[in-house]
């Protein structure tokens, strides 16, 4: 049987080469890239960083804008295009946001207003940019809000929403996007969410990350031993609980690495290159790291 080539928007606060601070820029870049190669169409959204904008600014091309209604807010979305590998990204615009000199800041309203406007923009413009999409992948707090957004505001709809899947990845639960309740029930209009255990409310607070976990249809870790770990108490940093219940739903896929980046044969980072016909340069490496 023929698979079914699927369309996919991969969303990420960070993505080598363009933003990266861990891990999470690295699958960011990797994965979709690999998924292109496989025959899937892919887009990949981030913020439009001030440093993104500094550095890659004079590849992007102006796909369009819209006003996004974020509470009682107006806010400016832009939408820039860039394309590698096979791969479309479109970078969230909007210079209050994120023309800044840094990528993350404090855990406080501002946090949740940056956030909570990114998890919205990536609903909006699926409309504003008429994108079929089969499926929202979405990657730890900073994107996790999109997956409860979508079930209650915008799949209600119809149209070209009732039909996405979500996935979420959790790449580090300790950090979960924790908020104070009024600010954020008004800036997303959460309604009965917000004050519902079992999907935002957090010791009086919303949990972005939680949100995800209960609306995701499914749920993904950076490895099987992780998806483990995290449904217990030691460490489910008090989410384990919610992780039990959706354990049908979660799995472990163990992180890969893209070797076109990461590879002994051409890495200049290394004191010596070698692969399958000049493994005798490995133990030249491993000397260097010794010494």
């Amino acid at each position: 049987m023929k698979k079914k080539k699927l369309r996919l928007l991969f969303a990420a606060s960070e993505c080598a080469p363009f933003i990266k601070t861990g891990g999470l820029a690295d699958v960011a870049a990797a994965l979709p890239k690999e998924l292109a190669r496989l025959g899937h169409q892919v887009y990949v959204a981030l913020p439009l960083y001030r440093q993104i904008k500094e550095e890659y600014g004079g590849e992007l091309s102006h796909l369009g804008d819209f006003t996004l209604r974020l509470g009682w807010r107006n806010q400016y979305c832009g939408v820039e295009k860039l394309e590698r590998h096979d791969v479309t990204y479109l970078f969230i615009d909007n210079e209050y946001y994120f023309g800044r000199g840094y990528i993350y800041g404090v855990f406080n309203s501002d946090e949740a207003e940056r956030f909570g406007f990114f998890s919205k923009a990536l609903l909006e413009l699926i409309e504003q940019l008429q994108l079929d999409i089969d499926a929202l992948h979405l990657n730890d707090w900073q994107t996790a809000m999109a997956a409860a957004l979508l079930k209650e505001q915008y799949a209600p709809k119809g149209g070209r929403y009732s039909s996405i899947k979500t996935i979420l990845t959790i790449h580090n639960l300790r950090f979960q996007g924790v908020f104070d309740r009024g600010f954020v029930d008004e800036l997303l209009t959460l309604g009965p969410m917000a004050f519902d255990v079992e999907r935002a409310e957090y010791n009086g607070c919303v949990n972005f990350l939680k949100a995800g976990i209960a609306y995701a249809d499914r749920l993904t870790t950076v490895s099987p031993t992780y998806a483990k770990e995290i449904r217990t108490p030691f460490f489910g940093e008090s989410l384990d609980g919610v992780l039990r219940r959706r354990e049908g739903d979660l799995s472990g896929i163990l992180n890969g690495i893209d070797t076109d980046v990461f590879s002994p044969e051409t890495d200049g980072l290394i004191r010596a290159n070698y692969g399958a016909e000049n493994p005798r340069a490995k133990a030249e490496c491993k000397l260097a790291l010794q010494m």
